[in-house]
This record gives structure tokens, C-alpha cells and sequence, in this order.
């Protein structure tokens, strides 16, 4: 044998090392493996190539480095599996499950789709409980789709869930109302041959669909696409045909469907009942493993304390309500939240526990003001009777009461000698509380006097359930503001839900004073009483309300004007309501003060004589106190028989009632306007 020439030698060898790259590559081998290569003499080594993947790019991967699992598709050599194989595994599988694998490539697709896939079609669709045959007009992949999928047959969104079983068609909820027409909107259409509207609705598939307002029936509606054939073969007169014959098979070929149709929906019924006693059943184990890991750590008797509503809403919770089972892992990120809910659930509950309480004691709270109230003069300052809870000797003796123990004031009468300074440290407490409220508009003006003093500073009372006139909402100034009602009652009477009857009477108990924020300080307020200082030449940063009600002036206004040609007088109080609540603005334009000593005494007896039927007779902004005992009534007509059944005073007078100092009664008259133009120089 001839020996061969060098060069020859070294073309053998590579290509001996091409193939042998070539079959292990194939077999799965690492290209970097020693190869056995005849040499003869030295010859250059051939450079590595790099080993390429499917799609053609180079694989960088170091040898013995781990693949990572979704490089490469999982199913990729499914298609080498023998076809018989193949076919009884699909066969097995979930339609919807056999749908999702012949999107996955397109050899896939067409193993699944091909006609010889019936057979596991048909196998896959009997693997369904109950499930209806395929129609006949349909192909078992398409009936498959529209029992398990939601995709829109015109848009091809995955929304459609709006399935019309007589067209075989789903639809999402824009093409449902672009599609369809309804039938008032058809007449049109049929103008050329109105015979053949009447049989419209029996022989097209129609969708019947719920107005969205109450007074809306609702509306029969069409598909466009099958009106255009309709109206298209109606009109065709090219070829003499038989046009009833025609409509009565299509009206037959559609009818067929119902019945399948019907079954259907029957069908889907009741697998969404199973589904959701499915659902209901892990929902059900998944609240049981959670309540006992709750109850392992030591929430057990919080939880049994809850009020329906509020189990309910941890049953409710949404990492409770989830419809998975659960595990450790998912216990572990929810944990954290739960156990927040649980104390924020455990906070309201001990509120509305002090809330009960405070019910309780209320009763008896109010006994002991009442009784402290007999002992110091009308219109002083006195707590709410929420507030003396705060009062340590009260609360000691009320906890230390029994449940069935009566009441007897005689058990307070130690506790009632240090009421005083209870009701004194209060009241400098308010003080600083109203001053806080009231901020900086008037204390950088003067800061050596008390700013709550000054006849400018004017509180309001907001939403308040017990302010029974509207100069109690307006302008409410210091003291008044310690004992105005509204101050110690809820902003709102709540009715509470059935399963929370302590609301009813939790929220119709009166609160701690100003504890809902209700006392605001009035800017507009401080504005128009700043006018009605200035216009008595008083320093509205100085003067007080106790000075301008030794003054007592008296203003008219320039805008308010009756029949007569007369002018609306007042007193400053009811100027600033007035301007307030009638003249909002340039308030500083309407008033004008009486300077004329006889005007000034005219003008106050007809305001006397306004007041004294209301101060008798009682409106709906009056309220009259008892000096004696200080019972409260808006009629003095009814003190009146108190005093002489309770008191037995026959003639009362104005020394047994008093008006009561949270009350405004807002009292003007009428004054000629030519004397008052005279006497101002207006």
C-alpha cells in the first residue's frame, strides 16, 4: 500500500475529526473530548467550532454547567413518540388541556388538528361527566373552545364571556353591542318589504338582553351579519325562488340548535355548582388550618370575642377567602396581616367595651351633675356628664357597685366635696384646648390678655344633632362655648347594622366634650365681630365681650328694608349673626351704629317688648332654666307649673327663670328709617 502524502494525511484527519465532532454532538457528547487522530509528522490542530443549538446560535455554556429548564421546550421530542402512542396519550387529556398543547408548536398543531386526532378528540370530550355531545355542524376542537375557552369569536380578546349557543359563538362585551341590533332599530331595513319583519324574530337566532334602567325592559337583539343575509336574500329578485320555503329552512336549521343549546347551559349550570362546592369546601379547610394556627398562638379568646361582623370579615379576609389550599408558605406571608387584623379588630372592640361601660355609668353621671348642678347658680360651668368618668372618686365607686345595686346619691357625698377642683382643673384643660383651636388670629395682637375673653372671638359648631338654632352653629362665644350642648354629642346619630345592635344606643349617648371635633374656631366669624367693634370705636384686639355688653349698642342695618320703609335693629350679638347668616358679604357696608341716646332707649323697649312673648310663650330658639333646681324646658309657660308643683310658688318671675346662656333669641325690630337718618346723618 502506497503510502500517502502528508497533505492527504492531514485532509483525513480533519475530516475524521468533523465527523466525529458530528456524531457526538448528535449523541449528546461534549465537543472538548480527546479524539484519535493519526498523525504523521506535525500538522496544525483545527480550531474548535462551537456547538449550536436548534435555532442556529451559539451555545456559550461551559461544559458541565446546568441547563437551565425553559431553554429548550419541554415538549420538543414529544413528536418522536410513535403516533399511536401519542394519539391514546391525548386521548386522556382535558380538552382544554389538548387545546393548550396544539398551540404549543406547530408540529403539535397539526398532530392535534389533522383528522386522524379525532379519535382522541371524541375520547377527551367522553372524558367530561354529563357533557353533551359535539354537534353535528361543528368540529369537536371548535366545540371544545367554546365550552373551555374565552375567547372572543370577533376580536379575539380573551373576555368573551357572553356565549349565544344557537349562533355557536362567543362574544366580549364590545362586540356584543357593536354586533347586535335590536329590534326597533330593524324596521328600517325591511321599509322595501315589511311582511317579512314580522317573521324576523322566528327564524334568525336572537339574543334578548336586560335594559340597564329600571324603567328600560329591555330589547330583542339580532346579529348583523345574519340580518345582511336575511335582508339580502329577501331582496334578491335575480331568480324566481321560493322565499318562504327559504326562511322556513333557515328557521329549521337553527331551531335544531336549541335543544343542544338548552343542554349546554344546562350542563355549565351544574358544573358551576359543583365548582363552587368545590371552592366552598377548600375555602372551608383552608379557614379551619388558619383559625387553629391562630388560635396556636394565643388568639383564641380574642377571636371568640368577636362580633359576627367582624368574624365575618376575617373569614372574609382576603388571604382567608383564597381558593387554594394552603401551605406553610403561604402562612408564613400572610401571617403578618392577619395578626395586624386581629389587634385592629381587638382595638375596636375594646372601644366599643369602654362605650358600654360609659352606657352604664351614664345613668348614673348624669344623677351626680344634676345633683351638682343644684348647688351652684344657673348657667355656671359643668362638665358633660361623659366627662365625670374622668373623675377617679366617681369611677371607683360606680365599678365597685353590683349590677343590681340601686342607686343612691348618699354613697357619693365624700366624692362629691372634690368635684369643684375636678370641674376647675377642667376647665383650665378646655381653655388651653380652645386656645389650640383657635391658633394665631388673634393672639399675636395680644398677647397679655386672655384671647378668649375678647368680644371678636366667635366659635361655630358644625353637623351638630342638637344645636335648635342656627346663631348656635354661627356664633358661639366664650364661656358659652364650655356648655353648649352641641359640643358633647356625636356629629351624626348612626342606626347600626343588624348584627351590631350596641350602635343604637352606644351613639344616642352623649360624648366627652368637643371629643368629635365639632368646635371649630369661626374666621368669618372673628371678621364681622372685628366690623361691629371698630363701628362702637372699641379696639376690637382689646375690648371684650363683657365691655360691649356694658355698652350695649345698638346698630341698624342699611340693606334690610320692609314695606314700610323701615330698618332692621339689633343688638351686636345678633349684628354679627346677622351679617353672617343674611349678609355674608361686605359686611362692613350694612351696619350702621345708633348714637342717639332716645333712639338707643326706643329702639331697646321695642326689642324688650319683641322678646318678652318669645321669653313666655317659648319659640324654637328659646330655653328656660329653673333657678331652683335647674330644670331645663323651652316653654317658661311649663316652668311656671313647675314652680308651683315642685316649688309651690304661684307668681314666678324672672328671679325663678332665666333664660338659658346657650340659647340666643335673636330679637330685632322695626325702626323708622327717617328718624334714624336724621339722627346718624345717613
Amino acid at each position: 500500500m502506497a503510502r500517502k502524502s502528508r497533505k492527504a494525511q492531514k485532509e483525513q484527519s480533519t475530516e475524521s475529526l468533523i465527523v466525529r465532532s458530528h456524531l457526538a454532538t448528535s449523541e449528546g457528547a461534549d465537543i472538548s473530548d480527546n479524539f484519535d487522530i493519526e498523525a504523521t509528522g506535525t500538522h496544525r490542530e483545527p480550531r474548535r467550532k462551537k456547538q449550536k443549538t436548534i435555532d442556529g446560535r451559539a451555545n456559550t455554556e461551559r461544559p458541565g454547567a446546568k441547563k437551565l429548564r425553559g431553554n429548550r421546550g419541554l415538549l420538543s421530542r414529544l413528536t418522536e413518540i410513535s403516533l399511536d402512542i401519542l394519539l391514546e396519550i391525548f386521548g386522556h387529556l382535558h380538552p382544554r388541556d389538548l387545546l393548550n398543547v396544539s398551540r404549543a408548536t406547530k408540529n403539535l398543531r397539526g398532530i392535534i388538528l389533522s383528522r386522524s386526532s379525532r379519535g382522541s378528540w371524541i375520547q377527551a370530550l367522553k372524558n367530561i361527566n354529563g357533557l353533551p355531545d359535539c354537534p353535528d355542524d361543528m368540529s369537536e376542537p371548535t366545540y371544545a373552545s367554546l365550552l373551555f375557552e374565552n375567547i372572543c369569536d370577533i376580536c379575539g380578546s380573551r373576555a368573551g364571556y357572553t356565549t349565544e349557543w344557537v349562533l355557536r359563538k362567543r362574544f366580549c362585551s364590545t362586540c356584543r353591542d357593536s354586533e347586535f341590533i335590536n329590534m326597533p332599530k330593524l324596521e328600517p331595513l325591511f321599509a322595501s318589504n315589511p311582511d317579512y319583519f314580522k317573521f324576523l324574530e322566528m327564524t334568525i337566532p336572537n339574543m334578548y338582553r336586560t335594559g340597564s334602567r329600571h324603567y328600560d325592559s329591555g330589547h330583542i337583539y339580532h346579529l348583523k351579519s345574519l340580518i345582511e343575509v336575511y335582508v339580502v336574500g329577501i331582496e334578491d329578485t335575480s331568480r324566481q325562488w321560493d322565499k318562504c320555503k327559504w326562511i322556513a329552512e333557515i328557521a329549521e336549521r337553527h331551531n335544531k340548535r336549541a335543544p343542544h343549546g338548552d343542554d349546554c347551559r344546562l350542563w355549565l349550570k351544574r358544573r358551576a355548582e359543583v365548582r363552587r362546592d368545590v371552592e366552598k369546601k377548600i375555602r372551608t379547610r383552608r379557614h379551619a388550618i388558619i383559625m387553629q394556627k391562630l388560635f396556636d398562638l394565643r388568639w383564641k379568646t380574642e377571636i371568640e370575642k368577636m362580633r359576627r361582623r367582624a368574624r365575618h370579615e376575617l373569614y372574609r379576609y382576603p388571604h382567608v377567602w383564597e381558593k387554594k389550599e394552603l401551605t406553610d408558605r403561604m402562612w408564613n406571608n400572610m401571617r403578618p396581616r392577619l395578626i395586624q387584623f386581629v389587634e385592629e379588630k381587638k382595638r375596636e372592640r375594646l372601644e366599643l367595651e369602654d362605650k358600654a361601660i360609659l352606657q352604664k355609668r351614664y345613668p348614673i353621671l348624669r344623677s351626680l351633675r344634676a345633683a351638682y348642678a343644684r348647688t351652684v347658680p344657673p348657667n355656671s360651668i359643668i362638665p358633660p356628664a361623659a366627662d365625670l368618668d374622668d373623675y377617679r372618686p366617681f369611677r371607683d365607686i360606680i365599678n365597685s357597685m353590683l349590677p343590681d345595686q340601686e342607686f343612691k346619691l348618699e354613697n357619693f357625698n365624700d366624692a362629691m366635696a372634690g368635684l369643684p377642683e375636678f370641674v376647675r382643673k377642667w376647665h383650665e384643660k378646655k381653655d388651653l384646648e380652645l386656645l389650640e383651636i383657635m391658633g394665631a388670629p388673634v393672639l399675636k395682637n395680644n398677647p397679655d390678655y386672655s384671647p378668649l375673653h375678647l368680644a371678636t372671638t366667635i366659635f361655630r359648631c358644625s353637623k351638630s344633632v342638637r344645636c335648635h338654632s342656627l346663631s348656635r352653629c354661627f356664633i358661639i362665644s366664650y364661656p358659652r362655648v364650655l356648655i353648649h350642648d352641641g359640643a358633647s354629642v356625636p356629629m351624626a346619630v348612626k342606626v347600626g347594622r343588624h348584627d351590631d345592635r350596641d350602635s343604637i344606643t352606644l351613639y344616642s349617648l352623649d360624648t366627652k366634650w368637643n371629643s368629635q371635633g365639632q368646635i371649630r374656631f369661626s374666621a368669618k366669624g372673628h371678621e364681622a365681630a372685628k366690623v361691629v367693634v371698630s363701628l362702637c370705636g372699641l379696639d376690637p384686639y382689646v375690648a371684650t365681650s363683657l365691655d360691649m355688653d356694658n355698652l350695649d349698642p345698638v346698630f341698624f342695618c342699611k340693606i334690610c328694608i320692609t314695606v314700610s320703609g323701615s330698618r332692621c335693629c339689633m343688638r351686636w350679638r345678633e349684628a354679627i349673626f346677622h351679617a353672617l347668616y343674611n349678609h355674608d358679604r361686605n359686611s362692613q357696608y350694612n351696619f350702621t351704629l345708633i348714637t342717639d341716646d332716645n333712639i338707643q332707649k326706643e329702639v331697646k323697649f321695642r326689642l324688650e317688648k319683641e322678646n318678652e312673648p318669645l321669653y313666655w310663650n317659648g319659640n324654637w330658639s328659646s330655653r328656660f332654666i329653673c333657678t331652683h333646681c335647674k330644670e331645663k324646658s323651652s316653654f317658661a309657660i311649663l316652668l311656671e307649673e313647675h314652680m308651683k308643683n315642685d316649688h309651690g310658688i304661684a307668681n314666678a318671675t324672672t328671679c325663678d327663670i332665666v333664660p338659658d346662656f346657650d340659647v340666643d333669641s335673636l330679637v330685632t325690630c322695626d325702626y323708622p328709617y327717617d328718624k334714624l337718618a336724621e339722627s346718624t346723618h345717613v
